[in-house]
């Protein structure tokens, strides 16, 4: 809307000078008064055409922003509903298919009458909780953009929370031949966060890493933190790596790098995104280095503001717990 306008007061920026420097000329000249008034007044008008347009013209301009605004809020709404009525109509029978192929793996109601029988139930099973996962992700992305997500904080131990993970993921990193690691010091403070997402923040990571480290590799999760600032929980792997200029693809969603990945292990590139939304939300952020064929870090940072202290009741801080707790990096 903008540069049709300053156009149009370029070119008629140069007849309005020349009317001025006319009136100068004329006055100069002798020429009768009256004659020099409207040349002057001409000069004026013009100038005044030029405000109202000038006034026009970004109202104009405000009208189609406020329009484009309506817009998106309307498209964000849609895809909103969208979203919530696709949780329910896909989770529902999703859930029913776990449940029931979860029955015919135990067989709860009788033996089955082939062994194949058991591995189709299973690999229903687990096929059925592998969609569950990605609907989930694509869900909880769709609600932290909407700033919909709601935080349940409470106090959380890493020294249990780490040790859970792995237990979690220890079949998975077993079947590539991965070995699992946890390095939380005993004195380890404490964390302020929403326990779901701390636990989905590092289920992601060691998935991730251990998706990219291949068999005789080693995950690490560990944690540290300093006097009076941040708590950092780094999920360390030894796997493939990745250039650093590759870092920030890897951020985005629904991106994938590296196609040497079997097809059963791709996922659909929401991990480390949603992670990095995650402890953002906590008002953290997600820290990642790597190098070809050495390895990734993936590091939670977590605010000072976060960290708890067993002197505080585990809700407050001071320069005596932060003292008492004191990690070295």
């Amino acid at each position: 809307m903008a540069a049709p306008f300053q156009e149009t007061s370029r070119h008629a920026i140069i007849p309005v000078a020349a009317v001025t420097l006319l009136a100068v000329a004329v006055a100069l000249a002798g020429i009768a008064p009256m004659v020099v008034g409207a040349i002057a007044g001409l000069g004026i008008g013009v100038l005044a055409w030029l405000g109202w347009r000038q006034g026009t013209a970004h109202a104009a301009e405000s009208a189609e922003l406020d329009r484009l605004r309506l817009v998106a809020e309307d498209a964000n709404q849609a895809k909103s509903r969208f979203l919530a009525n696709m949780s329910h109509e896909l989770r529902t029978p999703l859930n029913n298919i776990i449940g029931l192929s979860d029955i015919f793996t135990q067989e709860m109601f009788g033996p089955l009458a082939s062994e194949r029988y058991r591995d189709y139930a299973q690999d229903i099973h687990e096929s059925g909780e592998h969609l569950l996962g990605i609907i989930n992700d694509v869900l909880d992305l769709a609600r932290i953009e909407a700033g919909t997500l709601d935080l349940h904080d409470c106090p959380l131990h890493l020294g249990a929370l780490a040790p859970e993970v792995c237990r979690m993921l220890e079949r998975r990193a077993t079947a590539k031949g991965v070995r699992l690691e946890t390095a939380v010091p005993v004195r380890c403070p404490g964390l302020l966060a929403d326990e779901l997402r701390a636990r989905q923040m590092l289920i992601n990571l060691v998935t991730n890493a251990v998706k990219f480290t291949p068999a005789g590799g080693r995950v690490t999760i560990s944690a540290a933190c300093r006097k009076g600032a941040e708590l950092v929980i780094t999920v360390a792997d030894t796997g493939r790596g990745m250039r650093p200029e590759d870092i920030p693809l890897a951020l985005e969603p629904y991106r994938q790098l590296d196609l040497t990945v079997r097809d059963a292990e791709r996922g659909v590139g929401l991990g480390l995104p949603l992670t990095r939304s995650l402890v953002e939300s906590h008002g953290g952020r997600l820290v990642l280095t790597s190098e070809p064929e050495t390895g990734t870090r993936a590091s939670l940072h977590f605010p000072a503001a976060r960290v708890l202290t067993e002197r505080c009741g585990g809700w407050g801080q001071c320069e005596q717990c932060h003292e008492d707790n004191l990690i070295s990096s």
